[in-house]
């Protein structure tokens, strides 16, 4: 790939994750979020952490107050890889007297390298933290082809 390709790709894909953060093309399928849920609510990126071993990519995200029924991961067809986690109000019953923090919900996309396994991505939310793990596809095997004739 040279040089202007891959500034090309990453222009892309910055383009792709600016548009989902506005809502204009946010992914809408079953377990998706809706554009309009996108659109109006404010979102924040999480601190994030990516770790690789020759197994799998690792995703760390520090969400604090996500809950796995509120928290939606997509990987599409191009490797980019989307999570939105739903954050829910505080109780009502209480009145802010000081709010350093605004609620919003948690948004981050990754462009994954091509040789990850997408079937097999298993998500996971516990004390604030969303881990993702995606596997890595086997590397190919040198293999010698033996030729035969047709007759």
């Amino acid at each position: 790939m040279s040089f202007d390709n891959a500034i090309e790709k990453v222009k892309q894909t910055l383009r792709r994750a600016a548009e989902r953060l506005s809502g204009e093309t946010a992914p809408v399928s079953a377990g998706m979020p809706s554009v309009e849920s996108l659109a109006n609510r404010p979102l924040q990126g999480p601190r994030s952490d990516i770790l690789e071993s020759d197994r799998e990519i690792l995703i760390r995200m520090d969400v604090p107050g996500a809950d796995p029924k509120s928290t939606v991961v997509y990987l599409d067809d191009n490797g980019l890889l989307t999570a939105h986690i739903g954050i829910q109000a505080e109780d009502e019953s209480y009145r802010s007297l000081i709010s350093e923090f605004a609620l919003a919900d948690w948004y981050q996309t990754f462009q994954l390298p091509f040789h990850i396994s997408g079937g097999d991505i298993s998500a996971s939310v516990k004390n604030g933290v969303l881990t993702i793990r995606v596997p890595k596809r086997e590397k190919t095997k040198k293999v010698i082809v033996p030729v035969n004739s047709d007759g």
